[in-house]
């Protein structure tokens, strides 16, 4: 469940949230795992409570990895769970000025507060490397088995997506990118400090074709870093030190087209995913050195 970019009635969305604060408050206070999760799930046939149950597990992996697995076993969730994390971390949805007003600021810090919780930093995936570097065999073999299988289960989310060959090839192929996260051989782990990296390297015929594949989400994964650098220095004022403000500004020239902001252009993701980075440095060079940018023509009055 993420605060961020969601769509729904307030009062069930209010109603999802409180329901992940109460299994949280019930998984801390030593309850069954098993148990809770049966009394939420069963007879329900919302997705939004599954996703919950999911979410808990992220933040309390070691109390509910064996109540989870059905859950991780369905590439369904997976398809739903990554595009949340996706979400949650596109959306620098903290720069707009309502947030800052003093009626409702309040709430706003309470859902900041939510969102530094440990699942909204991690998603399926994550869970999946517990699952299969675990030594407990039957968490491991169960999982392993339903993974294998995703490319046999397509999540579909359209009826016509079942008769066309098109969208069948794109569902299957991020399945068996996913099934590399099923196998024990593809994980890696190198030790830096006193600490490990662990990382999936997929087989070479799938690493082949998803080098064609990425360069448009190379783009998207910039335009990311983009808007996370400008949450952040709006967070603290002055520039991060992973980036300066004239490289933000270099790299936005770059972005930057002719009809950009204008009541003409083509509204896709990819376009609103650019502007949105566009807008975000933008917003946070003027808090972080308005000077600086009156002097480089960049304020407009």
């Amino acid at each position: 469940m993420t605060t961020k970019s969601v769509l729904g009635p307030y009062p069930v969305l209010s109603a999802l949230m409180a329901l992940e604060v109460w299994m949280e408050r019930q998984i801390e206070a030593g309850r069954n795992v098993e148990e809770l999760f049966e009394k939420i799930l069963l007879g329900s046939n919302c997705v939004a409570v599954l996703g919950i149950c999911l979410a808990i597990t992220l933040a309390y992996p070691d109390k509910c990895l064996r109540a989870a697995i059905p859950i991780i076993s369905s590439p369904a969730v997976w398809e739903m769970d990554i595009s949340r994390w996706v979400n949650d971390h596109s959306n620098p949805w903290k720069i707009l000025p309502e947030f800052e007003r003093p009626s409702v600021k309040w709430i706003y810090e309470l859902i900041e507060k939510r969102n530094k919780r440990p699942q909204r930093a991690l998603e399926a995936r994550h869970l999946a490397q517990l699952y299969i570097l675990s030594n407990d065999e039957s968490l491991r073999f169960t999982v392993e088995e339903a993974i294998a299988k995703f490319t046999e289960n397509l999540p579909f989310c359209y009826q016509h997506e079942t008769e066309n060959a098109e969208a069948i090839a794109i569902i299957r192929e991020r399945m068996e990118n996913y099934q590399a996260y099923g196998n024990r051989a593809n994980y890696r782990i190198k030790d830096v400090g006193d600490k490990q990296i662990i990382w999936v390297e997929p087989p070479e015929d799938i690493r082949k074709r998803n080098e064609v594949e990425l360069n448009p989400i190379s783009k998207l994964q910039s335009w990311l870093g983009l808007c996370m650098w400008a949450q952040k220095t709006i967070e603290q004022g002055t520039a991060t030190d992973d980036m300066t403000i004239e490289q933000a500004v270099a790299s936005v020239k770059e972005l930057q087209q002719a009809e950009d902001f204008s009541l003409s252009y083509e509204n896709t993701e990819q376009i609103t995913r650019r502007l949105e980075a566009i807008a975000s440095v933008a917003a946070a060079i003027l808090i972080a050195d308005f000077e600086w940018a009156q002097t480089q023509n960049l304020v407009t009055c």
